[in-house]
């Protein structure tokens, strides 16, 4: 009997990393890297490659450290900097309007050497512009004081969202130029079109991963509780009741903040269960970020000190303790939260005694990661024989687009839906940076299939050893 043409989708998810625990080599130290004397840092963040932007209020400017480096960027009298993986800062600010102090600010984005003004309030008080966001494409978006609209900037063009003039505010941009904002519930752009997701009336903190799930904070009439949306559907994750601030990784994986009688608590969801993983010994825990990995950072202070605190692996390590491998001692009083990057690596602010520092928990060897995207050709029988089997064969590229090579790269598996079973571990070999490597996966196809998807999961090393997998933890 002739067998139906077979349809086939393959998903390798946003490129999303996640780094193996126990498999990586890197070794990690701490390095402070400002100076200041009764100075104040603000708003430090973090990109995949270690550099790191912060506002400082030695000259008022936005510092950018990178390759070891810390450089003020010229005209950049503002706050709240984000820095994308190509090292392009967003931040809001001034370039001389005597308003600024009152809301009058402007966005400003730094790219190869260059600062392009994004928006222009012409010195207009109480209606500046705010909260920028960028993803690695280099898309920005940020709302205006008043509620007045929620801005999108991309390939030199600024365009007001639709749907989104009234109050909007909160915007968060993935890296599939998604967006997600604040305004009467939470709305998501996507694809040209404005929608407000399914029970979502009084949200507020609203993430996006690369997938498009959103995670935010609601009231559910008696608590506030974490709620997600995924596939069309909205969930409150359980045992989320008391939380806020929630944080969402590329695999799905949730945390936040409880702020309980007894202090704030850190949760994680992973995998349909959430689990309690702050350090009881601390008196409150706030502000937890979580990477591609599931590795989670927050603060926890009490009335003398602030502590920065790390969750890998099931362990709970404190970054700001001697014993844990550095010199920087527990009183850092006050700061923002903290920050961590695919690598591991987590930065954070506070007093030494002196001053307002910033500091770096970083790996030793300074590998560039690999970044794989897999694109699919042609769907065949090989053989009559496998034909008959119906081992269907595809080929595949899997092309690196970074500037290291990745080493040891291998398919570890995939997932497929209608019933299609595991293609099984594939070995790749090595794939420099600019190069890419063909392969041809066998998929055991059952009788009658017309159809099926099929996310591929890989893993390669860069050059310090650090195992990165793509799009995220394989499953099985």
């Amino acid at each position: 009997m002739k067998k139906a043409r077979i349809s086939i989708v393959v998903f390798l998810a946003g490129v999303s990393l996640f780094i193996f625990c126990g498999t990586a080599s890197a070794s990690y130290t701490t390095s402070q890297l400002t100076n200041n004397a009764n100075e104040r840092v603000h708003d430090h963040q973090l990109n995949n490659n270690g550099q790191v932007v912060w506002e400082d209020d030695n000259g008022y400017a936005i510092d950018l450290y990178s390759g070891g480096v810390t450089t003020q960027l010229p005209n950049s009298a503002g706050g709240f900097p984000q820095i994308n993986d190509s090292g392009q800062v967003v931040w809001e600010g001034t370039d001389g309007d005597p308003n600024y102090s009152m809301g009058g600010s402007d966005i400003f984005l730094y790219s190869g050497g260059s600062i392009t003004k994004l928006t222009n309030n012409g010195y207009c008080r109480l209606c500046g512009y705010h909260s920028p966001q960028i993803n690695n494409s280099g898309q920005v978006v940020w709302d205006r004081t008043g509620g007045t609209g929620i801005f999108f900037y991309s390939g030199g063009v600024t365009t007001q969202l639709s749907g989104s003039s009234s109050w909007g505010h909160s915007p968060q941009i993935n890296n599939s130029g998604q967006v997600v904002w604040v305004s009467d519930g939470i709305n998501l752009y996507s694809g040209g079109v404005t929608t407000q997701l399914p029970n979502s009336s009084g949200g507020f903190d609203p993430q996006i991963n690369d997938s498009g799930q959103v995670i935010w904070a609601t009231w559910d009439g008696s608590d506030v509780a974490i709620d997600l949306y995924s596939g069309g559907v909205t969930t409150q994750l359980p045992n989320s009741s008391g939380g806020f601030a929630p944080q969402i990784n590329n695999s799905g994986q949730v945390v936040w903040q409880d702020g309980g009688s007894q202090g704030g608590s850190i949760y994680l969801y992973s995998g349909g269960v959430t689990t309690y993983i702050s350090s009881p010994w601390s008196p409150w825990n706030h502000s937890p970020q979580i990477n591609g990995d599931g590795q989670v950072v927050w603060r926890a202070f009490s009335s003398s000190s602030t502590m920065t605190f790390l969750y890998s692996g099931g362990v709970t390590t404190e970054l700001t303790n001697p014993i844990n491998g550095n010199n920087y001692p527990q009183y850092f009083v006050g700061g923002d939260e903290a920050h961590i990057n695919d690598a591991g690596e987590v930065v954070w602010d506070g007093w030494d005694g002196y001053g307002w520092q910033v500091f770096l928990y970083h790996r030793q060897c300074n590998g560039s990661r690999p970044n794989l995207q897999l694109s699919r050709g042609n769907a065949f029988w090989a053989s009559y024989a496998d034909y008959s089997a119906g081992k269907l064969s595809v080929n595949m590229m899997i092309s690196n687009s970074g500037t290291g090579n990745a080493y040891e790269t291998r398919i570890s598996g995939s997932s497929n839906t209608n019933g299609v079973p595991d293609t099984g571990v594939y070995p790749v070999g090595d794939i420099a940076g600019g190069a890419s490597s063909s392969i041809t996966l066998k998929y055991n196809v059952p009788a009658g299939l017309v159809s099926f998807s099929t996310t591929v999961f890989a893993t390669a090393q860069d050059s310090c050893g650090t195992t990165y997998s793509y799009p995220g933890p394989y499953p099985g």
